[in-house]
């Protein structure tokens, strides 16, 4: 698993590498309608996105809601932690880089964390983490809320300043209607390129540099101070704001101000947000000044002289900061390196996304007492299926000493694994247990318990053991069964569950079950199994759909569902492929009968089931 993670990791990062390549490339000459110059580093919202699918997605998680905060404050850690490293480290590193490689490779690099959100990926992340962080359970709320009031505040901040700065800026902004000015900026947008759109260009006095603001077409304004300008300086500012605006810098300042609100705790962090503007401004530089002569680049170098201060907002203006000025004037002329810049993105990029998920959070939940039994006595349950793998044997088994068994699991000490585990044990035990609820299926491997409710959501949770799993002293309760005995009590079942008016408490309904045949080692079995009794009819005048839980796991996915009127003379048969959610099925807004066909197994013996109930409108006449 680490080497096949490795190596897509490996191509991913030549891709970048290549990306990073081509584009300097083109920008030397080899785009005819040099359009490369004037088109996005990369997608600056996929991080922003995905952290906001994933904020949704707690407001909408219903009863599972703290289950799913715990979750996202753990895939936070993660994008937090990695970002907090990676900016560091490459802010130690921004001299040496700053010297050696392209600014347009140096202005990625600040980008790169975008792809962070490889970290929600589960093909990203790795089989078992090396360090494991303890957390008690209260912790992820309390944090997560200082967390989220800091990040809110952080962010609403620098939006309202840019937007307030906006609206100073614009107030007394007259448009340029001067043809020579107008002439200029033409000459440079069809030079371009075909799809650079015409923005609208201001005069104001509140500018003190020439700027571009705004993030939409509509809203783009390229803004030049109350000063003159000659035609060759002119050239210069409007090629150097195309840029700006075809590589979206704007949007990518925004994504600088997002990962400083991400990790607004930490102080170095701000500082090294601080200089990717600057980065930003010296590969605008760089690809202004392609194929210009030393003439031109002396002149470029006195305008940035003369307009040198600091930007405000999600602003890309011509000046930036005094302790850029320097890198700016020397690489006005002389520019670095290309190729090498791209192997190092690429080798960045490496390090950032290999080293996803090798630090995780746990939860310190107790014992298996109250993980597993949740605190009710374990003898009312039924052991329905054991099997052990261990020793280079697999089989089935029955257990010779049930107390101790128990005991032993309600003992274990957990914590609540929130990440995603991949594994490969060489020791296995599968219990399944019938309890009131359903079958509740355990899956125990080094160093970890898989707990399975096999009805209701049947979500599967993962939980660590802070010490070893004893598998020889499981072992020694265990001898070999062929297979397992079918009771009839442990026959599967179809709980429904349409509101809280009719499933008062909360207690499910449960369909009438008929057996229609089993198999074990897929051989059909001539077995009678007892009729559980009448059709379950269920009065619900308002209920739109119904949940199910199947008590067994199913076999064949998805299952069918045929539906009838109430005399029988009509019907159809639906895959529950077509429904919105697997588990909740539409119900008809008049009275019908409704069968459910699954195949469902509990590893020993299979069963082609089906399921009836009924519904009563009871405004219709029946």
């Amino acid at each position: 698993m680490i080497g096949i993670r490795i190596f897509f990791f490996l191509i991913f990062a030549g891709i970048v590498a290549y990306m990073i390549f081509l584009a300097d490339q083109r920008e030397r000459g080899e785009d005819p309608d040099c359009s490369s110059r004037y088109t996005p580093y990369l997608n600056s919202l996929l991080l922003p996105a995905c952290l906001l699918v994933l904020a949704a997605g707690y407001f909408f998680a219903s009863g599972q809601r703290s289950d799913y905060g715990r979750r996202l404050f753990a895939n936070l850690f993660t994008i937090t932690l990695h970002l907090s490293c990676y900016q560091l480290i490459l802010f130690l590193l921004l001299p040496l880089f700053r010297r050696i490689i392209s600014a347009r490779a140096c202005a990625a690099l600040w980008l790169l964390p975008n792809y962070l959100y490889l970290a929600l990926s589960d093909w990203a992340s790795v089989d078992v983490p090396r360090w494991v962080i303890s957390i008690p359970p209260w912790l992820p709320a309390l944090a997560g809320g200082i967390w989220a009031a800091g990040f809110a505040a952080v962010l609403l901040w620098k939006v309202a300043g840019h937007l307030q700065y906006r609206r100073l800026l614009l107030r007394e902004a007259q448009p340029i209607t001067e043809p020579e000015i107008l002439a200029i900026f033409e000459s440079e947008r069809s030079a371009a390129g075909k799809k650079v759109p015409t923005y609208r260009l201001v005069r104001t006095p509140a500018a003190k540099t020439p700027l571009s603001i705004g993030f939409s077409r509509r809203s783009i304004r390229i803004v030049l101070p109350q000063r003159d300008y000659t035609p060759e300086e002119l050239h210069l500012i409007f090629r150097h704001e195309l840029v700006h605006l075809g590589r979206e810098d704007s949007l990518n300042k925004f994504f600088m101000a997002f990962c400083t609100a991400l990790v607004w705790f930490n102080p170095l962090m701000w500082v090294a947000m601080s200089r990717s503007a600057d980065d930003l401004e010296l590969s605008c530089d760089e690809t202004v000044l392609l194929e210009e002569n030393e003439d031109s680049r002396k002149g470029y170098a006195r305008l940035l002289l003369s307009t040198a201060g600091e930007s405000q907002g999600f602003t890309t203006c011509l000046s930036v900061s005094a302790r850029a000025l320097r890198y700016r004037l020397r690489r006005a002329s002389k520019p670095q390196r290309r190729l090498l810049g791209s192997v190092v993105v690429g080798a960045m990029f490496f390090l950032m996304a290999s080293t996803l998920g090798y630090v995780a959070l746990a939860c310190d939940y107790g014992t298996g007492a109250e993980v597993i039994f949740g605190g009710q006595d374990s003898e009312a349950w039924e052991l329905t299926y054991l099997r052990y793998s261990g020793d280079g044997e697999t089989a089935l088994y029955t257990c010779t000493d049930r107390q101790a068994l128990d005991s032993y699991l309600a003992a274990l000490p957990l914590e609540e694994a929130l990440y995603d585990v991949h594994f490969e044990s060489a020791y296995c035990v599968d219990l399944h247990y019938l309890t009131p609820q359903g079958t509740l299926a355990l899956m125990l491997v080094e160093g970890y318990v898989r707990v399975t409710p096999l009805y209701g959501e049947r979500n599967s949770t993962y939980y660590r053991t802070t010490e070893a799993i004893d598998f020889p002293y499981l072992r020694s309760l265990l001898k070999v069964q062929e297979r397992m005995e079918v009771r009839p009590e442990a026959l599967p079942t179809l709980g429904l569950y349409f509101n809280e008016e009719i499933n008062q408490g909360g207690t499910w309904i449960y369909a009438k079950a008929v057996v229609e045949q089993t198999y074990v080692d897929g051989k059909a079995q001539d077995t009678a199994y007892p009729d559980n009794g009448e059709v379950c009819t269920v009065t619900a005048p308002e209920a739109d759909h119904v949940r199910i839980y199947f008590s067994h796991e199913l076999l064949t996915d998805p299952y069918q569902v045929k539906v009838e009127n109430w005399d029988h003379t009509e019907g159809d048969t639906v895959s529950s492929a077509a429904f919105q959610k697997p588990y909740e099925i539409p119900l008809m807004p008049y009275s019908a009968h409704y069968t459910i066909f699954a195949t469902v197994t509990d590893r020993t013996v299979d069963y082609d089931m089906e399921f009836s109930f009924d519904v009563i409108r009871p405004e219709e006449k029946l």
